[in-house]
C-alpha cells in the first residue's frame, strides 16, 4: 500500500492541531485489477450497487492492524466501513494527533491540490480563511454532525468570495483556465474525465490549471492580478461578512468555485436533482452534483445566516476605546457561543504555525485602528 496525505495538512488552509488525513492506495497494476473486481461485484449485485464493497473489506483490515499497533492509543480506533467513503479513525499515542485513513480516494487528493493552488496565488486567501475558520469554530457553526457547515465548506465560501465579490477579483476559476493560459488562443479547457471511484455510472472531470512553477508566466500573471486588489486582510474579512449577510441570494443561487459566479439553483434542481429550498448550497468543484452544504437544516442555515449578520454588525459598529487592546474586536467577533438550536431540537507557500498568530495579531491591530468598511 502507498500512503498519501491530503486535506488541511497539505492544502495550506490548516492550522496547528489540525487532523491528519491520509489515503491508502494500491500500486497502479493492482489498483486496476481491484477496481475491475469492485465494478464486477457491483454489477452482479445491482440492488446494493456498491463499488466500495471491496474497499470496505480493505478498510476493515487496515483498522484491525491499526488497533493492534503500538503507536495508536489503545481503544481509540474507530472503523467506519459503512460510510460513503470508508474510513478508520485513530489517535497517535506520542503526539495526541487525531488521524484518519481512507482508501482509494483520488478525488480527495486532487481536491487538496486544487485548494493548495488557490492558497498559493495570494497570501490574503489563507489569512482570511484562517480568521473565518476561527470564527466559525468559536460560534459553534462548524460541525456537520450537528447540521452545520464543515471547514471545507467555509473554505469554498472564502474562495468563491474572492472570485465573485471582490473588485477586482483576487482569484479566477482555475478549472476554466486553459493549460497554456495566459497565452491561450483557443480558450478551450481539456476534459480529464475519469470514472467516479465509488459511484456507478458517474464520471468526474479532474482538470484544473496547475501552477507548478512560481516563476512561470501564468503564476506571475495571476499574482499580479490579485495584487491589483489593494484591500487589506481586515477590509476583506469585513467585506466577506457583508457579502454573505446581505448580498448573496441563498434562495436563487448556489456557490460554485468552478464557475466563479453564483450558479442557478433552478438548473441544479433540473440537472442534479437538488431539492428546492432557500438554504446555503455549495457545489463541489469536482463532484458537481454533490452539495457540500447538504447537511444543513433550515434552522441551522438560519443560524449561520444570523451569525454572518452578527459578525457584519460587529465590524461595522465596533468603536475601540483608549484602554482597549488590539485583540478586543476579534474577541468580540469570535466570542464563544453556547450550542443552542433555533426552531428545532438538537441534531446534530508553506508557513510556520507561528505565522497564524502573526496574521491574527496584525489583523486585530488593523481592525481596531482603521476603517474596514
Amino acid at each position: 500500500l502507498h500512503l498519501h496525505v491530503f486535506g488541511s495538512s497539505v492544502n495550506l488552509f490548516g492550522a496547528a492541531g489540525a487532523d491528519l488525513d491520509m489515503c491508502a492506495s494500491l500500486p497502479a497494476a493492482e489498483l486496476a485489477a481491484f477496481s475491475s473486481h469492485a465494478r464486477l461485484l457491483a454489477e452482479q449485485d445491482l440492488e446494493k450497487n456498491d463499488l466500495q464493497a471491496p474497499w470496505r473489506l480493505l478498510i476493515k483490515r487496515i483498522g484491525q492492524v491499526l488497533s493492534e499497533a503500538s503507536f495508536v492509543v489503545p481503544g481509540a480506533t474507530k472503523i467506519r466501513d459503512t460510510a460513503r467513503v470508508p474510513i478508520v479513525l485513530f489517535e497517535d499515542q506520542d503526539t495526541g494527533l487525531d488521524c484518519d485513513v481512507s482508501t482509494h480516494n483520488p478525488l480527495a487528493l486532487r481536491n487538496s491540490q486544487l485548494l493548495r493552488t488557490y492558497a498559493s496565488i495570494d497570501w490574503r486567501v489563507r489569512a482570511v480563511a484562517y480568521v473565518i475558520k476561527l470564527w466559525a469554530k468559536a460560534r459553534n457553526i462548524n460541525s456537520p454532525t450537528d447540521a452545520t457547515l464543515s471547514s471545507y465548506g467555509y473554505i469554498l465560501c472564502v474562495i468563491f468570495f474572492f472570485q465573485s465579490a471582490c473588485d477586482p477579483p483576487l482569484l479566477p476559476s482555475l478549472q476554466r483556465l486553459p493549460p497554456d493560459w495566459p497565452n491561450a488562443s483557443s480558450g478551450q479547457c481539456p476534459a480529464q474525465f475519469t470514472d467516479h471511484p465509488f459511484e456507478m455510472n458517474k464520471s468526474v472531470d479532474l482538470y484544473f490549471h496547475q501552477l507548478e512553477d512560481a516563476q512561470a508566466n501564468d503564476f506571475r500573471t495571476l499574482r499580479a492580478a490579485a495584487k491589483a486588489n489593494k484591500k487589506t486582510v481586515a477590509q476583506l474579512v469585513a467585506a466577506f461578512f457583508d457579502f454573505y449577510a446581505w448580498r448573496f441570494d441563498f434562495r436563487k443561487h448556489a456557490i460554485s468555485i468552478k464557475h466563479a459566479r453564483p450558479f442557478s439553483k433552478t438548473l441544479k434542481a433540473e440537472y442534479a436533482l437538488w431539492p428546492p429550498n432557500g438554504r446555503l448550497a455549495i457545489e463541489d468543484p469536482f463532484e458537481t452534483w454533490y452539495d457540500v452544504a447538504h447537511v444543513l437544516k433550515q434552522h441551522t442555515h438560519n443560524l449561520i445566516h444570523v451569525e454572518f449578520m452578527r459578525a457584519d454588525h460587529i465590524l461595522k459598529t465596533f468603536k475601540p476605546h483608549a484602554d482597549t487592546g488590539p485583540v478586543d474586536i476579534l474577541e468580540a467577533l469570535c466570542q464563544e457561543r453556547q450550542q443552542v438550536h433555533l426552531d428545532a431540537p438538537q441534531q446534530r507557500p508553506v508557513e510556520d504555525d507561528d505565522d497564524d498568530d502573526d496574521i491574527l495579531h496584525d489583523l486585530a491591530n488593523e481592525l481596531n485602528n482603521t476603517s474596514v468598511i
